[in-house]
């Protein structure tokens, strides 16, 4: 039998969630004053059953929108050294691909073909101020992991503290890029958009403000400003920016750490040298820093561009990938490979055959050490398909992936609520103060406190809330747990799946037996936990939130032995 279904959370079911939301909804829309408050209980209930809103945010130029190409296995996202995302672009689930324009200052949008969307959203040096009306671009497109995320690529934030309109290229992080001409065109496309540095900073913050989960890029290292930036976002934006529902991406790491330099490797072969290996030692130590963990449920190295190459390479780009890897002398390809602006634009290079515009268009599409990586596949004499595969399993894109299907996506309707939730509760508390500065609360309806109480219920009846609450604590390194614990914790919030079997550590096609016996032997290790006196409170509120998942597992797995030991029904439907 397959296991029996976990569900996300237990309490009031999502139906009976959003019936609830609407409820509240129609009462707060009665009073012509909270009209507001009507509309964020609608949106948080219709929330609920829309893709999880995932923020790709940071800096500018720090590899975003080649993430998000890398995510989406697609070319799609204008990248480039002189490209820059100064308008919010999102990526959602839709049948037939279409771009959809929205400008500022109206409601009204333009729907465009999918050619367009560049059009829409890189530079054009003759009028670099040609899109400063655009608010947005939306990009549908039919692709799996679109179904259950909305992926939103955000221009660029930086720390809004002593910045002045003098310090623009400081504050944007412009100011630490190393290519003058890159510096100097960013600062220029910038100033002829007729937007600041403020301005993209605040269209950023709003992004991670409705964003459901953040993913936040820094390069090289996560430098004094990002760390700035991030910090900012973990008061302001309300439980945004936590371990919960953030996870850090150290970007470029094929550019950034190949070929080896004395910096980080000594003398280490390029030949044989790993630059993934260098990003996952320099991630985990970012990792284990008191202020990073807590704000980010883990830190991934990943190689974007190797990533996106290998999806989007056409076949016959991929022909001059493979004629390099059968011309050209190994290691004299990586001696050429290390100055990736001599590869790329010199007129000719000993023994290789390609052209100045193939190399230029390789150098582009996979970067050095994926052309590297890609022609020792080949000359192992894999095919076309396993390089591809290769390539794309060494850049680290697949476990960002997996941690956003399932450390996002496991939760994702306990947290689209918990938001929706949140975000009704700041509107309670602005009307109320609204009110009372204006004349007192005896002027206010009962509207108000009707759905106030109701919302508060509603808390309190959802298991779920209790679950994140939890996991919050953990996050925040609140809970004096073992590590066996701990486990268990995240294992039984959903961290590894959402079935029963999951969540008791158990393969997906255990049997309702066997989930009800491990159920069983959890639930009296907890209860024997909870029973203890000498935890402090929290530890004894987590203990009981823990205990309460494995009931419900356990009660559920009864359940479904007795329906199936229930033969005589089933004969009768057989007739």
């Amino acid at each position: 039998m397959a296991a029996t279904r976990g569900g996300e959370g237990a309490g009031p079911g999502r139906e009976a969630v959003r019936a609830e939301l609407a409820e509240c909804a129609a009462t707060a829309a009665a009073d012509p004053d909270l009209r507001s408050l009507a509309e964020v209980l609608r949106q948080a209930g219709d929330r609920l059953e829309q893709p999880m809103r995932v923020a790709v945010a940071g800096q500018i130029k720090r590899g975003k929108s080649t993430l998000i190409n890398a995510l989406i296995g697609r070319r799609i996202a204008v990248t480039g050294a002189l490209e820059l995302t100064l308008i919010v672009n999102e990526f959602c689930y839709g049948k037939n691909p279409v771009v959809t324009i929205h400008r500022r200052n109206t409601s009204a949008t333009e729907q465009v073909c999918v050619e367009r969307f560049a059009e829409f959203t890189t530079r054009d040096p003759d009028d670099p101020g040609r899109h400063a009306d655009i608010r947005k671009v939306v990009y549908e497109l039919p692709h799996e992991l679109l179904l259950d995320f909305r992926l939103v690529d955000t221009p660029g934030l930086g720390s809004v503290h002593g910045v002045d309109s003098a310090d623009t290229a400081a504050y944007l992080g412009i100011s630490a890029m190393t290519d003058t001409a890159e510096r100097s065109e960013v600062t220029r496309l910038l100033a002829a958009s007729g937007r600041t540095a403020r301005d993209l900073h605040q269209e950023s913050a709003d992004e991670v403000d409705r964003a459901d989960a953040v993913v936040y890029a820094f390069s090289r290292g996560l430098h004094e400003r990002d760390r700035l930036a991030v910090e900012e976002f973990a008061g302001p934006v309300a439980g945004t920016m936590s371990p919960l529902k953030a996870v850090g991406v150290l970007t470029k790491c094929d550019q950034q750490y190949w070929p080896p330099g004395p910096g980080l490797t000594g003398a280490a072969d390029p030949m044989d040298y790993d630059p993934m290996a260098t990003a996952t030692t320099i991630a985990d130590r970012y990792q284990a820093q008191t202020q990073v963990n807590r704000l980010f449920y883990a830190i991934v190295p990943v190689a974007g561009l190797v990533a996106s190459g290998a999806r989007s390479l056409s076949p016959e780009k991929f022909d001059w990938l493979a004629d390099l890897a059968r011309t050209a002398d190994p290691r004299r390809l990586v001696h050429h490979l290390e100055d990736a602006g001599e590869f790329a634009n010199a007129e000719r290079l000993r023994g290789v055959s390609l052209s100045a515009a193939q190399r230029r268009v390789l150098i582009e599409e996979l970067g050095a050490w994926g052309i590297h990586l890609g022609c020792r596949y080949l000359r192992a004499e894999l095919g076309e398909a396993a390089v591809r595969d290769q390539l794309v399993a060494g850049s680290g894109v697949e476990r960002l992936r997996g941690l956003i299907q399932g450390h996002f996506g496991h939760r994702a309707a306990l947290i689209k609520l918990d938001k929706g939730v949140q975000q009704a509760w700041a509107e309670i508390a602005r009307v109320r103060l609204a009110r009372q500065q204006g004349g007192g609360p005896a002027e206010a309806g009962p509207a108000l406190d009707i759905v106030a109480d109701r919302l508060q219920r509603l808390r309190q009846r959802g298991h779920g809330f209790a679950e994140l609450a939890t996991l919050t604590a953990h996050y925040r390194g609140r809970l004096d747990f073992t590590d066996e614990q701990i486990d268990q914790l995240l294992q039984v919030t959903g961290e590894h799946g959402t079935t029963c079997a999951a969540r008791v550590g158990l393969p997906e096609d255990a049997p309702a037996g066997a989930i009800r016996a491990r159920a069983d032997d959890l639930v009296k290790v907890w209860a024997a936990l909870a029973a203890d006196r000498t935890l402090a409170a929290r530890e004894q509120q987590a203990v009981r939130t823990v205990l309460g998942c494995y009931q419900r597992i356990q009660a559920r797995a009864r359940r479904a032995e007795l329906l199936l030991n229930t033969t005589d029904e089933l004969a009768l439907d057989d007739e």
